[in-house]
C-alpha cells in the first residue's frame, strides 16, 4: 500500500512540475510578443515593400544622382593626382606612356604538403581580371614558375591560388616571388621558403 501512494505521489509532482514548465514558457512568450509590440524575434510584420518607392525617378532626383556621380569621379580624379609618388614606379625612360600604380600583395601562407607546395595570397585592389606570377628562385636558377588568374573577394583579391609541385625542384632555400598584374596596376612580393 505504501508503495502505491509514493508511486502516485511521484506522478502528481512531475505533473505539476511538467505544467509549472510549461506554464513559464507560455507567460514568457507572451511577455515577448507583448514586449515587441506583437512581433515575434523583433522582425516587423508589415511587408518591407510597403515602403520602396517604385515610381520612375523625378527629374530631382536624376538631378541628385547625376551631381553624386560627377563628385565621384572629380574625388577618384583628385585623389590619383594626390598619389604617393613613393609607391608609384617611376619609369627609368621620359617616354609618355601611362605610369604603373603600385599595389600591395602579401603571401598569406606557403605550407608544404607532401611534394606540393601550396602558396595563397592576398591582393590589395579589388580585381577579377589580373594576373598572378609564381616563381622559385635560388640565385639565377628559376626551379619553377606558372600564372594564375585572380578572383576577386569583397574588399581585396586573390591569387587563384598555387600548387607548386616539388618533384623537379632541389631541396633547400629558395626565393618565393609572387608578381600581379591588371593593366597598370602591379605589386609584387617575395619570401624566403624551405624545399624539404
Amino acid at each position: 500500500m505504501k508503495m502505491i501512494k509514493n508511486n502516485q505521489n511521484r506522478k502528481k509532482v512531475v505533473i505539476l512540475a511538467s505544467l509549472a514548465v510549461v506554464a513559464l514558457v507560455v507567460s514568457g512568450l507572451l511577455i515577448y510578443i507583448y514586449a515587441f509590440n506583437g512581433t515575434i524575434l523583433g522582425w516587423s510584420a508589415t511587408k518591407m515593400s510597403e515602403n520602396v518607392n517604385y515610381d520612375p525617378p523625378s527629374r530631382d532626383e536624376v538631378t541628385a544622382g547625376q551631381n553624386e556621380k560627377n563628385d565621384t569621379i572629380a574625388d577618384d580624379s583628385k585623389d590619383s593626382d594626390n598619389a604617393d609618388l613613393s609607391k608609384t614606379p617611376q619609369n627609368s625612360t621620359n617616354d609618355t606612356s601611362t605610369p604603373t600604380v603600385a599595389t600591395d600583395i602579401t603571401i598569406t601562407s606557403k605550407n608544404q604538403y607532401d611534394n606540393v607546395l601550396q602558396v595563397r595570397t592576398l591582393i590589395s585592389k579589388v580585381s577579377n581580371n589580373g594576373t598572378c606570377v609564381v616563381k622559385l628562385i635560388r640565385g639565377t636558377e628559376i626551379g619553377y614558375t606558372t600564372t594564375a588568374s585572380t578572383q576577386a573577394l569583397a574588399n581585396s583579391s586573390t591569387c587563384k591560388g598555387f600548387d607548386i609541385p616539388l618533384s623537379g625542384v632541389a631541396r633547400g632555400v629558395w626565393t618565393l616571388s609572387v608578381e600581379f598584374t591588371e593593366g597598370t596596376v602591379k605589386g609584387s612580393t617575395s619570401e624566403e621558403v624551405t624545399i624539404q
